[in-house]
């Protein structure tokens, strides 16, 4: 039976990043589609009683550095806790991977891929040359790719779009995988979704 995830995601999420090759490798294993869906966090977390990371008590944004550290050593994935260009609009980088979506690339590798440039190689993903960088380095046509996403109010109608889905299916934070109606959120539940596509 073909299996199908949502996936509800923010490329500016150090979670989204940290789960990123495990997902990735569950898919694969599991034979599953994705469809990737980038949303707004601010506006999913406005909708569910969220609150941004900078509005948090400063117990929860010092504890939240620490889990950071954790399942990035878990993970086995280098992490900057302080990235220089964070938070970031992603819309840019969003385009590009809608385009690159068309084009039929990899868009487990190239999500990961962008993620890292932001949280493990302190590059700024709203720059296009450092944004180019990423893309040329998986092969892909940077400068075609670019072209369509400067196009930034046709890539935030999809997010837009995206966010009211996810609102929609009870989403409130990211990542999250919605699986046969079955919602899992945060990295750290892709062993719960494991076994679930592995029934």
């Amino acid at each position: 039976m073909a299996k199908t995830v949502d996936y509800y995601f923010s490329l500016s999420s150090p979670w989204t990043y940290l789960g990123s090759l495990e997902f990735a490798r569950l898919c694969e294993d599991t034979s599953t589609t994705v469809n990737f869906r980038p949303s707004h966090l601010k506006t999913v977390f406005a909708a569910t009683g969220g609150l941004p990371v900078p509005e948090r008590a400063p117990e929860r944004q010092a504890y939240r550095l620490v889990e950071l550290e954790r399942w990035g050593a878990y993970r086995q994935m280098d992490i900057n806790l302080h990235p220089a260009h964070w938070p970031f609009d992603d819309t840019l980088a969003v385009g590009a991977m809608l385009a690159a979506e068309k084009a039929g690339a990899d868009l487990h590798a190239l999500t990961h891929s962008i993620m890292r440039a932001a949280w493990a190689e302190d590059r700024d993903m709203t720059n296009p040359e450092h944004l180019a960088t990423v893309l040329s380095g998986l092969g892909l046509d940077s400068k075609a790719l670019l072209a369509i996403a400067a196009d930034q109010s046709a890539t935030r109608k999809v997010i837009d779009a995206n966010t009211e889905t996810a609102i929609a299916a009870g989403v409130f934070g990211a990542p999250s995988y919605l699986y046969e109606n079955e919602l899992f959120w945060g990295q750290d539940r892709l062993e719960f979704l494991g076994r679930a596509l592995a029934r």
